[in-house]
Formats: C-alpha cells, structure tokens, sequence
C-alpha cells in the first residue's frame, strides 16, 4: 500500500514495516498493533496513532532522530522495549490512562524530553527506562508502583527533586546515578535496600531521610555526593558501611542530619553519634553550634558521659557562644560532683 506516498506492510491489524519519509504520518484504522522496528526505515517529524492500536512493539520507533511528536491512541495498553529508544528530537509525550505496561529501556537517550505523564495504573518502571535523558524534569511517579529496575533515571541531570511512592521496597543500583541536580530526598519507610551507587554523582544532593531504620545499604551508595550535608537514619553508625557516603565521615553526616530532625531518632541511636563527636570534638563545632538543651538531655541520659566529657563540651560550648547549652552543662557537672553514681541525682 502506498497512501500518501508511504509504503506499508499490514498483516491482520499488525503495521509491520513502513518506508519513506514525509513531514506528519497519520496511520489508517484498522491498525491494532505497531510491529517490532516498524518504522525502522521511515523519517517522519510527528506520527498520529488510531483508536484501536493497543500495543506498540519493541523498537517501534528506535532511533528516529526526526521524531518531535506522537499522539497515542486510548486504546493503548503496552508500549515495548526500547520503543522510542534514541529519539533524541523527541520534547513530550502523553501516555494514555489506559497502558498498564512500559518496557525497559522505553525512552533511553532522549535527551530533548523535557515532559511525559506516568499513568496511574503502572506498577513497575523497567531497567534504564529514561536513563539519559538528561532534559526530563520529572519529581513523581504514580502512587501505585511497587518496583523500580536498576537506572530508570540514571543521568537524568535536570531531575531536582523526588517524591517516591509510599509502596516502594528498594532503591535499585544506579537509580539516580549522575542525577546531579537532585538536592533532597525522603525515603519512604516501605524502602529496605538502598542498592550500589544509586546515589552515585548526586553532586547537589544536600539532605537524605531515611524513614525506615532496618535499610541495608549498599557500598558506594552516596559516592561522589559532595555537597551532602545530612543524612537522617534512625540506626546506629556502626551498623552502616563505611564507603557507604565515601569520600565523607559517616558520623559527621548522621549527626548532623540528627541536628535538622531530632524527631526521627531515639537517645540511645543519637548518643551513639555523640559518642564520636566527642572523641573528635575539636574538628566538629558545629553541633555545639546548634544543639538545644531538651535534645540533649535524653542523650546524656542514654550515653552517661564522663566528667572529663561534659567539662571537655562545656569549653566547646563557650567557645561556640552556645549560652543555654553551657548554663545547662555546668548544672550537670555541678549536680554529679560527689556521687559515687555521677547521675543519681540528676531528673531528666
């Protein structure tokens, strides 16, 4: 068949192959499947698909680099592999409600596709599925996915904040590896597993929370993120690798995202961190910068600091103007001299 102009290969509903080149494709009713690499031999600027067309095929349309518009049909229910892999010329698109199932590496290297829609009814995100698209702004995804492959947004650089469903279970490896815009995160509690280098490259990564206190996390997790600033866990720092944040101190992090949510954390995990800052007071004045007297009393109580200690954080309590915190430390001091248990008397 050659409307148009075009060549055509339709077998039973299927469009198996399309030839030419032309401006604006519009295909005929009837079609109810794109082929695999259908228009694998067409140059086109904008394509209109039919009602009736429920699936595109793996590599439908791979690397038309001319390709700056696609309208979908409702009827859409899958869309393949590596659909519009490479389709670098390619700014938006509106996925219809209706598709339930997304391929792997379905938009790899887009690098123009700023805008897309994520309908509701999809449940997982395959490998690499917008790895490389480095202009895509996204900041959510539908509620109901459960699970996301490994790089679905790796290299997305434009990418500055995300919120993650509350139904996730694990941050796969490379998930927001070279995402270097991405400034904050919020883990949800259902995430156990945080994988290797999911972080990698964050370079504007400040804060992370991290809700669920059982995550295991992977090594290299946060390599390179080198503007991070507090990391928000309710777990002891013993418990957490030590290249997990390379190349920064893992307690210095941890404690200073106890300092900007005290909330998330019991005494006995946040005495834990004092415990190091402590030993290592002098190259770490800021918590003494910021640190309020009801915060720290629960954590003397759970740590039971010697007195050389608390005397030792009173001198750097002073010297960081902290006035409260130093009134509140000579009384401690001042109430166990004497006591054969230097926290008998005190009532916290």
């Amino acid at each position: 068949m050659k409307p148009n102009g075009l060549k055509y290969d339709i077998q039973d509903g299927v469009l198996r192959r399309m030839w030419g080149s032309t401006d604006h494709v519009e295909i005929r009713p009837g079609v109810t499947k794109i082929g695999q690499g259908a228009f694998g031999s067409a140059s086109f600027q904008s394509i209109t698909l039919p009602e009736g067309v429920k699936e595109i095929g793996r590599d439908a349309f791979a690397d038309n680099y001319c390709l700056k518009s696609v309208t979908l049909p409702e009827s859409l229910r899958t869309i393949g592999d590596e659909a519009f892999k490479g389709c670098i010329a390619l700014k938006s698109i509106k996925i219809p409600e209706g598709v339930t199932d997304m391929g792997w590496m379905t938009f790899f290297g887009c690098s123009s596709l700023s805008t897309i829609n994520l309908p509701e009814g999809i449940t997982e995100l395959g490998r690499n599925i917008f790895s490389g698209c480095t202009s895509l702004s996204l900041s959510d995804i539908p509620k109901g996915v459960t699970k996301i492959w490994d790089g679905a947004f790796k290299n997305c650089k434009k990418i500055m904040q995300f919120d993650l469903p509350a139904c996730l279970t694990e941050i796969p490896h490379e998930l927001f590896s070279g995402c270097f815009s991405l400034r904050s995160l919020t883990l949800p509690e259902s995430v156990t597993t945080i994988g290797e280098k999911a972080f990698c490259g964050c370079e504007s990564l400040q804060e992370i929370i991290i809700l669920n206190s059982k995550v295991e996390i992977a090594k290299n997790a946060f390599e390179g993120c080198g503007s991070l600033k507090k990391v928000t866990l309710n777990r002891r720092a013993d418990d957490i690798p030590n290249e997990c944040f390379l190349p920064y101190n893992k307690y210095q992090l941890l404690w200073r995202g106890f300092l900007a949510h005290p909330e998330l954390y019991d005494a006995g995990i946040a005495a834990s961190y004092w415990e190091y800052i402590a030993c290592y007071a002098e190259h770490f004045d800021e918590p003494f910068k910021k640190l309020s007297v009801p915060y720290l009393k629960p954590i003397i109580e759970a740590a039971h600091p010697d007195k050389d200690t608390l005397r030792l954080w009173t001198e750097l309590a002073i010297e960081s103007g902290n006035t409260e915190l130093v009134a509140y430390l000579m009384e401690v001091i001042h109430n166990t001299d004497g006591e054969d248990d230097p926290f008998k008397a005190l009532t916290l």
